[in-house]
């Protein structure tokens, strides 16, 4: 835009001071072997008009202060670009560095996305993995700021980079399930404590994942077919669902608590513990072990270490039932 400010003032002043000799594409002319510092020469003699001569020198000062001024705005640009990208790569290299109990996203599809996301929501700290530069941005802006790697997760150095010694858990999300496969053997090569949940794009190939080493095995196709079939017979019931454990724009989840070791807890009745007097939280069930659940729990259940209890409430409740059971 300045660049044609000047040429358009330089054109006007050499052909209204130029005389009747200067035609406007003489003016243009002159303008650009001006600004250009070209300097052909004059198209017609202008030793006999000072005023013209005096315009010219002024219009070479300006062209010289407009090409600083570009310089400098584009220097400074490509500056700020590289000192944001540096600060925001020692960011993300210290958030990694201190974290701990975190879980670890393998790809980052609309699956590795949705899991970011419910992660964040539930107050959950994590790092994400993908080998893919461009999905890495894509998810940087529909989540937000996050540590992340942006490698291949079936390397162990990649695995190492996001903290899986550290880990408390790890989701892995990729669109290929041969790409799942290796993920899991390789992470369960680095910890073989660790919990793996994994995504079976091909529902037959959950029992190859947890012969890898997945803990647990989501196939979304098969979710999606129960999904539809319970949104038609129980639409009630599938929306309070929902709510609860994918609804992004409220607080409130089923969520569980694990008793720790010396729990004060540990062999009292489930009313002694007046959970939803002290904490808010609604308890729905107790996971007793393996497969077994004990629902709507009576309140003369005695309560074991290692017991979980499922529950409805906020973020924050779950985090004080959390601390009730630890107490």
């Amino acid at each position: 835009m300045a660049w044609i400010s000047l040429v358009t003032l330089g054109t006007l002043g050499f052909h209204t001071l130029g005389g009747p000799k200067w035609t406007w594409l003489d003016s243009l002319y002159m303008t650009m072997t001006t600004v250009s510092t070209v300097g052909y020469g004059e198209i017609h003699d202008l030793s006999t008009n000072p005023h013209a001569r005096i315009f010219a020198i002024i219009l070479i000062l300006l062209s010289f202060a407009v090409v600083a001024i570009l310089a400098a705005s584009l220097t400074a640009a490509i500056l700020e670009g590289r000192l944001s990208h540096s600060l925001r790569r020692r960011r993300n290299m210290k958030a990694l560095a201190n974290l701990e109990g975190h879980q670890i996203i393998c790809g980052l599809g609309e699956t590795g996305i949705s899991a970011a996301r419910e992660l964040r929501a539930t107050g959950r700290s994590f790092v994400a993995i993908d080998p893919d530069a461009s999905k890495m941005e894509h998810a940087l802006r529909q989540v937000g700021e996050f540590p992340h790697v942006v490698g291949d997760p079936t390397f162990d150095e990649v695995l190492e980079e996001a903290g899986i010694r550290r880990a408390a858990g790890l989701l892995v999300a990729s669109n290929d399930d041969r790409v799942n496969v290796f993920i899991v053997i390789t992470a369960r090569g680095l910890r073989p404590d660790m919990r793996i949940v994994a995504r079976a794009v091909d529902p037959q190939t959950s029992g190859k994942l947890r012969r890898a080493g997945a803990t647990a095995v989501v196939a979304p196709n098969a979710l999606g077919g129960l999904r539809l079939a319970s949104e038609m017979i129980r639409p009630r019931t599938t929306t309070f669902l929902d709510r609860m454990l994918y609804h992004s724009s409220g607080d409130t989840r089923m969520d569980e608590a694990v008793i720790p070791p010396k729990s004060s807890w540990d062999g009292k009745p489930l009313a002694q513990a007046n959970i939803h007097e002290a904490t808010g939280v609604v308890p729905v069930a107790i996971h007793l072990g393996e497969d077994q659940f004990l629902f709507n729990p009576p309140p003369h259940h005695i309560l074991r270490i290692g017991q979980a209890l499922i529950a409805v409430g906020s973020s924050a409740e779950i985090e004080r039932l959390r601390k009730h059971l630890a107490s």
